[in-house]
């Protein structure tokens, strides 16, 4: 029984590992088709506390988790900003632009 919850957690772990490596490839501009879409995360069904020789990494995923949350929140404000910008730059009327540039020569 020990065996399959520790096998449990080490895979619970896994597809944690894979979910944040999807959104660090999401966040270096990766092309969205070769990030794989992955269920929701559940935790193991077995009953137990996670095992202690697994803390370390759990830790360390939970670390690469928060990193990654600051980083998709100020690539988000970026993009917010950016919009902002792009807006206040062309409000969206046509207006007539020139068709040629003049230069001195």
């Amino acid at each position: 029984m020990d065996g399959d919850w520790h096998s449990a957690w080490a895979e619970a772990l896994d597809a944690l590992e894979l979910d944040v490596e999807a959104t660090e490839r999401l966040l270096r501009s990766v092309p969205p088709e070769e990030t794989p879409v992955r269920p929701a995360w559940t935790p193991p069904a077995t009953v137990g506390e996670l095992p202690a020789d697994l803390r370390a990494r759990a830790a360390a995923v939970l670390a690469r988790q928060l990193a990654l949350s600051d980083e998709l929140t100020r690539a988000m404000s970026g993009n917010r900003r950016l919009t902002a910008l792009g807006g206040r730059l062309d409000p969206g009327t046509r207006r007539e632009r020139p068709a040629y540039l003049d230069r001195g020569m």
